[in-house]
């Protein structure tokens, strides 16, 4: 004959019964199948034994089908905190008077959810993920319901959000979120656990300012100190992007000497967690530059070619200016012939010209800023005809000679080439060039040739 055991549960749970031995009247009164608990209830499993017979009874636990270690003894047992699984006792009164019953027990367990963040004010956070789904070793079913909080103490259930994940909406201060767990059995919820819970921190006090726009000269130190207000307690990361492909990670930068393709608009990019502000300065860099049909090849000298009937010669410039002129306080020219003067504002454009007589000369430009720098350029001038070669003639009896041997030579430059004109002397022997500039020429030079220098022409 089958007997049923019962096993009272605190809180009570049923049992399902199964005879090892046969008891006249021995049995454990049936209870329900399973049971379900949140998780970290306290729940012991206690045998109501009906008719039983005489004498102490041994019992023994196992978990899973597999004894309990160390193996509890009690007629009562302790399950452990939140371990889910189906338990068995086995009650033996000896005589071959043995039943052994189990259950089913399972703890709730709420999922974890995530991930904390921070985001600017009246931003909008990323979606609050399922990091793991609630479980229930039972036929139970779960269900999920977020709330939210502004204090982490008092919460609010948000209609409609039931599902694994949650997407918060925007946000103008600091909130918490949590998922709820339940068990539901027939309609009913059995019990709710919470998951962790999720804060988002919106930084109502993070704001940047990268500062005034900045106009200097070329050539001047440039340094960009931003203003970050609200990031105490934060690291925030930072990234500047500018013109020329200029990056750099530090929150101020600077420019040493700086220079004309430096200028236009840098941006700040500063960034805490979800949260990136940006702002932008400008570098206005005033410099000054001139073009010219009369540079040479190398735009390294201006130069007029007078044919043997000119007198004199015209050299002309136009400034290379900025987009806008209202830093320009003044353009004054000196032409290097002892002529100067101020460009007006409304000839800044204007191609600039001048009359000069042959000779050589030193044009400067120079501009002045409104905020107190200038600029300054100079280029050498040439105005003349082609020159006419110098010569030179060595002394008498001073073709040979054992080195070391030191020669002399008469130097002649024809008059009528003009001042500026250069003389480059290559003696042949490996020694460095010798450049004279008319009219500052000896009539004489002298050389002291080391190595032997037969066959070779000066």
């Amino acid at each position: 004959m089958i007997q049923r055991i019962f096993l009272l549960l605190l809180p009570l749970f049923l049992l399902s019964n199964t005879l090892w031995g046969q008891c006249t009247g021995f049995a454990i009164t049936p209870s329900w199948i399973d049971q379900f608990y949140c998780a970290n209830t306290n729940v012991t499993l206690t045998p109501s034994i009906a008719n039983a017979p005489s004498g102490n009874p041994t019992y023994t636990w196992t978990f899973q089908g597999n004894p309990i270690t160390p193996n509890p003894t009690g007629s009562s047992y302790i399950i452990p905190a939140n371990q889910s699984g189906t338990y068995a006792v086995t009650v033996n009164y000896g005589l071959n008077c043995t039943l052994t019953d189990d259950v089913v027990v399972g703890f709730l367990s709420p999922g974890t959810i995530g991930v904390s963040q921070s985001i600017c004010a009246n931003g909008n956070p990323n979606l609050l993920t399922n990091l793991s789904s609630a479980t229930i070793n039972s036929p139970a079913s779960v269900q999920y319901q977020w709330e939210s909080s502004i204090n982490n103490i008092n919460w609010t259930v948000i209609n409609g959000a039931t599902s694994s994940t949650y997407d918060p909406p925007t946000l103008t201060q600091d909130t918490y979120y949590r998922r709820v767990a339940s068990i539901v059995v027939n309609s009913t919820t059995v019990c709710s656990s919470n998951s962790n819970t999720v804060f988002i921190d919106v930084l109502t006090n993070f704001s940047i300012d990268a500062g005034n726009n900045i106009s200097t000269c070329v050539g001047q130190n440039v340094s960009i100190t931003p203003t970050i207000n609200g990031v105490t307690g934060y690291t925030p990361s930072y990234s500047w992007s500018g013109p020329n492909s200029f990056n750099s990670t530090s929150s101020a930068i600077g420019f040493t000497s700086v220079q004309q393709a430096a200028s236009g608009q840098y941006t700040l990019s500063a960034t805490i967690g979800s949260c990136t502000l940006q702002d932008q300065i400008n570098i206005d860099l005033l410099g000054i530059s001139i073009s010219s049909g009369f540079f040479n090849p190398n735009n390294t000298q201006l130069v007029a070619c007078l044919s043997a009937q000119e007198t004199s010669g015209v050299i002309g410039f136009t400034i290379d200016l900025p987009t806008s002129l209202v830093n320009i306080q003044s353009i004054n020219v000196n032409w290097g012939d002892g002529n100067s003067g101020l460009i007006s504002n409304s000839n800044f454009a204007n191609f600039q010209i001048h009359n000069y007589l042959p000779g050589s000369y030193q044009l400067t430009v120079t501009l002045t800023s409104t905020f107190g720098c200038t600029q300054v350029v100079t280029y050498p001038v040439f105005v003349g005809s082609s020159p006419s070669p110098a010569a030179l003639q060595l002394f008498i009896n001073q073709a040979n000679g054992c080195v070391p041997y030191t020669t002399n030579y008469s130097f002649s430059v024809p008059s009528t080439n003009v001042n500026g004109t250069t003389y480059s002397i290559n003696w042949g022997d490996g020694s460095p060039l010798e450049i004279y500039t008319h009219p500052n020429t000896p009539a004489s030079l002298t050389h002291t040739f080391i190595n032997s220098s037969c066959g070779n022409n000066v």
